[in-house]
């Protein structure tokens, strides 16, 4: 295969400093699917449709509908874009759905990737109105840059992450075609450049955003400082002991090395990054595995203790214990009263 132009190389390089970046970036916007309207499910129907996905164990609502519930302007889907368990199922079920509402609608499967676009009449054009594919094919590793991310869930529908589309899309566009150029399908690369970018943009101005929430917050906490300042001012003692707190944590030097590091670092996480001895190194166990908790201790999951008091087995071990006690303490008052 021939090798990547001189721009397409470039082209490349970019895409991987931006899904590094933002691959673990969330949207700051969070809507729940309601707010979505898709044109080519008729309003009637709608409300039904979702109530019906909430029943769903395995879903994920893809796309762009479920990009339109993580940003504040967003083209309006077309239409809903779905994986599931049972594709065909679910795709008969959406059209008596909409049946029901008197809504004229046709199910067409596509035995190559089995899935299923459910089809209403629109003006006597039928149009594709759910799009349902089969949720075993959806998640895995991307050839290009990472893996496919568990979706966020709001109000009992599961929604793809912003962060999962970007990484989709980076893998649509710097695929190789046959000629050995990279790029998308002829037929999806603008659409999908357009998507990529879009959601690059929405993901980096959430950044920029808790970045500037996070200054200001420290900024206020520096102003607070100032009260215990004043505070140690006019306490007696040791003027040597007071100027340490003159002292800055962390040179002007120190700062831009950091700040050098994390750049070259795109990937990592800003919390894994630390001084020791002189020198700017990375966590061995990232900082954000040691911030989960458990919801209870008797979960799978760091269980602290070695058996659940309320299994059965433990309850029989208790009552057998419980009444070795009891038959003690018979026989010792038995003994004492002779």
């Amino acid at each position: 295969m021939k090798k990547l132009t001189q721009n397409e190389e470039r082209r490349r390089n970019a895409a991987l400093t931006i899904v590094k970046t933002l691959s673990e970036e969330t949207s700051v916007v969070s809507k729940p699917l309601s707010a979505v309207n898709v044109r080519n499910i008729p309003d009637n129907a709608e409300a039904d449709i979702r109530n019906y996905i909430r029943t769903l164990k395995s879903h994920e609502v893809y796309g762009s509908a479920s990009m339109a519930t993580h940003s504040i302007h967003a083209r309006r889907p077309n239409d809903l874009d779905i994986v599931v368990t049972n594709p065909r199922k679910v795709a008969y079920d959406f059209s008596n759905i909409m049946r029901r509402k008197g809504i004229k609608t046709k199910v067409v499967g596509n035995p190559e990737w089995g899935s299923y676009v459910v089809q209403v009449n629109i003006k006597g054009e039928w149009e594709d109105c759910c799009d349902v594919h089969p949720i075993s094919d959806f998640r895995g590793k991307y050839d290009f840059y990472g893996s496919s991310k568990l979706p966020l869930k709001k109000k009992g529908i599961s929604l793809q992450r912003a962060s999962d589309q970007l990484l989709r899309k980076a893998n649509a566009i710097t695929q190789r075609k046959k000629d050995g150029s990279m790029g998308a399908p002829p037929h999806r690369e603008l659409k999908d450049t357009i998507d990529f970018i879009t959601t690059s943009e929405l993901l980096l101005a959430s950044m920029e955003l808790k970045s500037k929430a996070q200054l200001a917050k420290a900024k206020r906490v520096k102003e607070e400082l100032k009260v215990w300042k004043a505070h140690l001012r006019k306490l007696k003692g040791d003027k040597k002991k007071k100027a340490i707190t003159k002292k800055k944590p962390l040179s002007a030097t120190r700062q831009k090395k950091f700040v050098a590091k994390a750049i070259k670092k795109p990937a990592k996480d800003i919390d894994d990054l630390i001084f020791e001895n002189g020198k700017i190194i990375e966590r061995k166990v990232s900082i954000a595995k040691t911030k989960k908790k458990v919801k209870t201790p008797y979960g799978k999951s760091r269980q602290l203790y070695t058996f659940s008091p309320y299994s059965e087995k433990e309850k029989r071990k208790n009552k057998k214990a419980k009444s070795k006690v009891t038959s003690w303490a018979e026989d010792m008052i038995k003994n004492i009263i002779g």
